[in-house]
């Protein structure tokens, strides 16, 4: 699981942003990127659009200062349209401008809106859901990024929570405020909520029956896109937290498909499932010796005899997150959503 946790840049005459702040004050976590966005309609989307692209994150949770709020609201929805009340960074304020013409006039959050806002909770922080993220900058990232999810980067989930003013921003304006301290603790356990969730939904059944069947070196089917048609090959495939894990080769007619097009699907011994398939790059590449290591144990039996040469720098290793998938198992049929 790969988080990218986003704030934003000071607006609107503000010395500072209290999303900036939690920022600073979250621990660096293994799986978890964190980035600032600037207060502006087209740079804002600009900058996380390459996030994306660049990070190839799981999941987006986007921070943004609301001003007037008395707790954390985490977000269900954004709407198609900017109209902004007062400029942004760069001085544009659009007015009633769809921020993509012909697309969809909402989209819900792809992030656990109800759980988030219990951890938070549980971690003894104020929360709710809110219905409205506005129609400024916030809104416009939300909407990007759930739209970006829709039509580039399938599997992607995105969501977005709304923080009030810092004690020094509210002091002599009687507006609501919330300690840095308080703040930080309920993005933290919403953090902690996203990547300890990787197999949290499935069924306990379903989930050791994964393990059972794929956790080792297993044969799995493999589906790409070639152009408009599908093309299936046999692999060696090994299961762990809700993806499969091959090493392959770069350059092999899948890895060129991918890179085109990661929608992906598979099937092994009464399995089916979808997927997203991203190059993780060389098994000894940084971040990867872990990994490596993992999958070096469940393929021994064929990885260290000519059939990997790790001296070639196109070896690599591809990731097949799973999104969705169907699993049979003595009588019973799982409908999973990884």
């Amino acid at each position: 699981m790969k988080l990218l946790l986003t704030a934003f840049e000071p607006f609107g005459g503000e010395q500072l942003n209290p999303t900036m702040e939690i920022l600073a004050a979250l621990p660096d976590r293994s799986g978890m990127v964190k980035a600032v966005l600037p207060v502006t309609f087209d740079g804002a989307a600009r900058v996380l659009e390459d996030l994306i692209v660049r990070e190839r994150p799981d999941a987006v949770l986007m921070l943004g200062q609301a001003g007037g709020r008395d707790r954390l609201t985490v977000e269900r929805l954004a709407v198609n349209l900017d109209d902004a009340s007062i400029p942004d960074n760069e001085g544009a304020m659009p007015q009633d401008a769809p921020i993509q013409p012909g697309a969809a006039n909402a989209l819900f959050s792809t992030l656990p809106v109800k759980a988030l806002v219990q951890r938070m909770r549980e971690a003894g922080v104020e929360a709710a859901v809110s219905d409205s993220a506005g129609t400024f900058v916030c809104n416009h990232v939300l909407y990007t990024a759930l739209w970006l999810a829709q039509e580039r980067f399938p599997g992607l989930r995105a969501g977005f929570v709304h923080v009030p003013f810092l004690p020094q921003q509210a002091e002599g304006r009687g507006k609501p405020s919330m300690p840095l301290p308080d703040m930080a603790r309920g993005i933290e356990a919403a953090v902690r909520a996203l990547l300890e969730a990787e197999e949290g939904d499935l069924p306990p059944r379903a989930l050791e029956v994964l393990r059972e069947r794929f956790g080792g070196d297993a044969l799995i089917a493999l589906s790409t896109l070639d152009g408009g048609a599908p093309a299936v090959r046999t692999v060696n495939g090994h299961y762990e937290n809700g993806a499969f894990y091959v090493v392959t080769h770069a350059r092999s007619g899948k890895m060129r498909q991918i890179a085109k097009n990661p929608a992906v699907a598979l099937c092994g011994e009464w399995f089916t499932a979808r997927g997203v398939g991203e190059n993780l790059g060389h098994p000894r590449a940084p971040g990867n010796e872990a990994l490596a290591g993992r999958l070096r144990a469940a393929f021994a039996a064929w990885y260290g005899n000519g059939h990997v040469d790790e001296d070639d720098p196109d070896t690599c290793i591809l990731r097949v997150r799973l999104t969705r998938g169907t699993l049979l198992s003595h009588g019973m049929r799982y409908e999973l959503r990884f």
